[in-house]
């Protein structure tokens, strides 16, 4: 069954009690929390291929993607996951174990200390002459972390 609720103060607990998590943004949405909640509880994400959502699900592997504005897509793949138990139970673990691997605290904290370590250093020099013209200095510290994060 699909609900809308509206503004709620429970997600977690409608969360736990959900199948499956649709994000489904309308917009390139650069890092959607609510993709990483869910992998956190195990659960089957179906998500907008745009944005920075495919750095967070691999299709296949730790979640499902579609392209934008593609219900029938959408649908099929819900539809999936809900027909297919051991589809769901298998997303739900990788999608746990990937996200400890790829999204964890302290790798995040030692990538931002590397960012400003470099930055500190005067390194930042080099970064700036091979970005492009007219990036401000928060445009210059992602492009920094988007490298180190590639690395």
């Amino acid at each position: 069954m699909l609900r809308f609720t509206g503004e709620r103060s429970d997600i977690p607990q409608l969360m736990a009690a959900s199948d499956v998590i649709v994000q489904c943004s309308t917009y390139d949405d650069p890092f959607p929390g609510v993709v990483l909640e869910a992998m956190a509880m195990g659960k089957v994400v179906v998500a907008t291929k745009a944005g920075g959502v495919p750095k967070q699900i691999r299709h296949g592997e730790d979640g499902l993607l579609f392209r934008m504005g593609d219900a029938a897509e959408l649908a099929q793949h819900v539809n999936e996951v809900l027909a297919d138990p051991a589809l769901k139970q298998k997303l739900g673990h990788a999608a746990v174990k990937n996200l400890a691997c790829r999204f964890n605290f302290e790798k995040f904290m030692n990538e931002f200390r590397r960012l400003y370590e470099t930055l500190a250093a005067g390194d930042s020099q080099q970064h700036r002459r091979s970005a492009p013209a007219g990036l401000g200095r928060l445009d210059l510290a992602a492009v920094t972390v988007e490298r180190i994060a590639n690395q």
